[in-house]
């Protein structure tokens, strides 16, 4: 592999996300785990901030995990987040969001080039809860 002394600079923000309905009953692997995207193959990303929402009432707490695999088979768990009990949903309530807050901009969660970002509920949950995440594409400088 060749390597080069140009910087590896983040580019333009960009997001990913996906609805998670099945419950995914064990903490490895990626059966019953949702893709939530796959980092290019040539960089890497940092994954600034990640969260979950719901798209209905929830009235039993769920768990949402999030797993960084590096071949779509073998996963390592990464965090977890619970998802509380909510109000009724309706026109003039807005939806709960639950930040997964271990990352920041000032402290990002680096996927490296090729590896997914998977997401898994403890619980069925038919409504579906969304998982999104924002993240900053790596690109290595040209220099002229």
């Amino acid at each position: 592999m060749a390597y080069s002394n140009d910087p590896i600079c983040a580019q333009s923000v960009h997001t990913a996300q996906k609805t998670l309905t099945a419950a995914k009953s064990t903490l490895s692997g990626v059966t019953n785990a949702t893709s939530i995207f796959q980092a290019p193959a040539s960089e890497g990303v940092l994954i600034t901030r990640v969260w979950a929402r719901p798209l209905a009432t929830v009235a039993t707490a769920l768990r949402a995990d999030l797993y960084i695999s590096p071949d779509a088979s073998a996963a390592t768990l990464v965090d977890c987040e619970r998802i509380t009990v909510t109000g009724t949903i309706d026109a003039t309530t807005d939806i709960a969001e639950v930040q997964f807050d271990k990352w920041s901009e000032e402290d990002p969660l680096y996927l490296g080039p090729g590896e997914y970002l998977y997401a898994g509920l403890s619980a069925a949950f038919a409504s579906g809860v969304v998982i999104a995440c924002q993240y900053q594409q790596l690109t290595a400088a040209t220099v002229a």
